[in-house]
């Protein structure tokens, strides 16, 4: 995601505590975007720390389905 991209945080779900995957944050956000921001798209964004590598992920989807740790690992 850009770093000037504009959304609002809907809702945080919690990471299960037996998770040891990276993720760090997953939440339902709204995207703001289109002549003044006035369109919305309903994504979930999730937060991932690659400790390999030292990077941090940002994935956005649709897919409300699948668990944070499989996006991030797809």
């Amino acid at each position: 995601m850009k770093e000037n991209a504009l959304y609002k945080a809907i809702e945080e779900y919690d990471i299960p505590n037996e998770a040891d995957s990276g993720v760090l944050k997953d939440e339902e956000i709204v995207l703001c975007y289109g002549e003044n921001k006035k369109k919305e798209h309903l994504v979930r964004r999730i937060a991932y720390w690659d400790s390999a590598n030292e990077r941090l992920f940002e994935f956005v989807t649709n897919n409300f389905d699948l668990s944070a740790e499989k996006i991030a690992i797809l």
